[in-house]
């Protein structure tokens, strides 16, 4: 049986009043890097990653995350114009009974936007530095199209990942 990982990203852009200016869904695309944490921490004894980081892609020129991304290499400029000094973590929950979706946000993390901007996608990462480029890099995916985000919206980020077999 072959078994395959795939992910998606909810995001809720709430304006500054709460009200609802846009909502979006995509997949993702999982990494070399990411992959291998995940098949060395199970079958090789690796060191487990217990907490995982969302970034926001603000480059409207990426337009094609590719399993070879690294954060080294990652071919894209990371937004950063939200506040915290941090980027938000991702509260995973265990697999549940029928493993069709094992992973997922406990809460959605909330982002609030203090500068305006482009927002084209988002990745996962074991780093928490905003702009950084340490870390394993578990995933991307990139919004049908670019974003538009201002000064005082909040996204709300959740994320999914399902096995299928």
């Amino acid at each position: 049986m072959t078994v395959q990982a795939k992910g998606k990203f909810e995001v809720i852009c709430l304006n500054s009043d709460g009200s609802v200016a846009w909502v979006d869904e995509f997949e993702n695309g999982n990494t070399v890097p990411g992959l291998k944490a995940m098949l060395n921490t199970f079958f090789n004894n690796a060191a487990v990653i217990t907490t995982w980081f969302i970034g926001l892609i603000s480059d409207t020129n990426y337009s094609a995350p590719t399993i070879n991304d690294t954060m080294l290499s990652k071919p894209w400029t990371e937004f950063q114009d939200y506040s915290g000094g941090n980027r938000p973590s991702w509260g995973q929950l265990a697999a549940d009974g029928s493993v069709s979706a094992f992973v997922q946000n406990t809460t959605y993390p909330e982002i609030t936007i203090t500068s305006g901007g482009t927002i084209r996608g988002l990745f996962i990462v074991s780093s928490p530095i905003k702009g950084g480029t340490a870390g394993t890099l578990y995933s991307t995916g990139l919004f049908p199209s670019p974003r538009t985000v201002v000064t005082g919206q909040t996204l709300q980020v959740g994320y999914i990942t399902t096995l299928l077999p």
